[in-house]
């Protein structure tokens, strides 16, 4: 006889090691057998900054704010956060003043050039080393002076965990979630550099985006999914949707 354990469905979490905790907490709620396999490791690189020129923040990633918060003490500039995730941190951060970009970084946009004149001072980019967004651009277009501050790096993992090997090649992972098209790269090259891509096939490739599962080769897997909104919630709501339990 099946243990409980053993008949729930798996999914493996891609994601940074701080946020699949947080995400593992709630599927394992719901009743699913969870299983980390981050494929990045965040290394913060935090740096005190001149902020006397700032009339506001911009935080794409909620990695981005953890360095900035224990490198500066300034809380009461506006912030504008991508995701609600990301807005949930600078709010544990205790920052006063947060704007919700809810779709994606270029969603700020229209919030920053409505709420700020290009005269009143710099709009300050906290990032990683690595980004996909327009934002610093189309600011530019608007007249606006942008300053992007690099205050982490995200180092690829150089193997899946062996918890979740394991679990994909005895069956047991159902579906793989997905959140950013490098994770997807990563996830991609392992499994062909450890020769595992062909149980890919019997497994659901749940993404973000569609520029996150446009980096994932549509032939392998059993069936590659998008979340309606690129955020967590719509992630969970669409693996419920395609895993029920």
């Amino acid at each position: 006889m099946k243990s409980e354990s053993s008949s729930r469905p798996g999914v493996v979490i891609t994601r940074p090691i701080d946020q699949s905790r947080m995400l593992a907490g709630k599927l394992q709620f719901l009743g699913y057998k969870v299983f980390l396999s981050p494929l990045l490791e965040i290394i913060p690189i935090p740096k005190r900054l001149n902020l006397s020129p700032v009339q506001a923040i911009v935080f794409t990633s909620a990695n981005a704010i953890v360095p900035f918060s224990k490198a500066n003490s300034e809380r009461n500039l506006p912030v504008y956060a991508v995701g609600k995730a990301t807005a949930r941190v600078a709010e544990i951060f205790n920052f006063n003043n947060i704007s919700i970009g809810k779709q994606n970084a270029e969603s700020l946009i229209g919030q920053i050039v409505n709420k700020h004149s290009p005269k009143d001072g710099l709009i300050l980019h906290i990032s990683g080393e690595t980004v996909t967004s327009s934002v610093e651009k189309v600011l530019l277009k608007h007249g606006f002076r942008v300053e992007r501050q690099i205050l982490y790096r995200a180092e690829a993992a150089t193997r899946l965990c062996s918890g979740a090997i394991k679990a994909i090649k005895t069956g047991e992972v159902k579906i793989i979630l997905f959140f950013s098209p490098r994770t997807a790269k990563i996830f991609v090259n392992l499994m062909k550099m450890e020769g595992y891509e062909r149980f890919c096939s019997d497994m659901i490739a749940l993404c973000l985006s569609d520029s996150v599962a446009s980096n994932l080769p549509f032939n392998v897997w059993k069936k590659i999914l998008v979340a309606d909104a690129p955020q967590t919630d719509a992630m969970i709501e669409a693996l419920k949707e395609a895993l029920p339990l």
